[in-house]
């Protein structure tokens, strides 16, 4: 079984003259139809926002047990 699921990247290094102006660039596409495009804050795939928000919640229940996000804590106060 093969899954195309339509993403590619590509990676390419920015050469200068001044080494301090060498730089990464990291080019992705999410869907066939589009061409490759530097990621950057405002393209991307909307994962990484979905995944850090989860992070976020994960470390809230751990770090605090009785927070509003736990429904341990909500049966308590209900």
């Amino acid at each position: 079984m093969s899954l195309d699921i339509g993403c590619a990247g590509e990676i390419r290094i920015n050469e200068h003259e001044d080494y301090e102006k060498w730089a990464i660039d990291i080019l992705v596409k999410f869907r066939d139809s589009e061409k490759l495009q530097l990621l950057t804050a405002h393209r991307q795939s909307g994962g990484v926002c979905h995944l850090a928000f989860s992070i976020c919640f994960l470390l809230d229940t751990l770090l605090h047990p009785f927070s509003r996000f736990s429904s341990y804590s909500m049966t308590r106060i209900f």
